[in-house]
């Protein structure tokens, strides 16, 4: 396992952990906003 090697870190894993997250949301929102866009040129056109 990778995370083996920082285990005795959970400061560091709880870090990684979070931007992890954070990214996944952001790229949640951006998916959500190019859906909405075209959705709206769909229904537009």
């Amino acid at each position: 396992m990778m995370w083996a090697a920082i285990d005795d870190t959970r400061g560091v894993r709880a870090v990684l952990t979070y931007r992890l997250m954070m990214q996944i949301c952001e790229l949640v929102e951006s998916v959500q906003e190019l859906l909405h866009i075209g959705i709206v040129r769909v229904v537009n056109s």
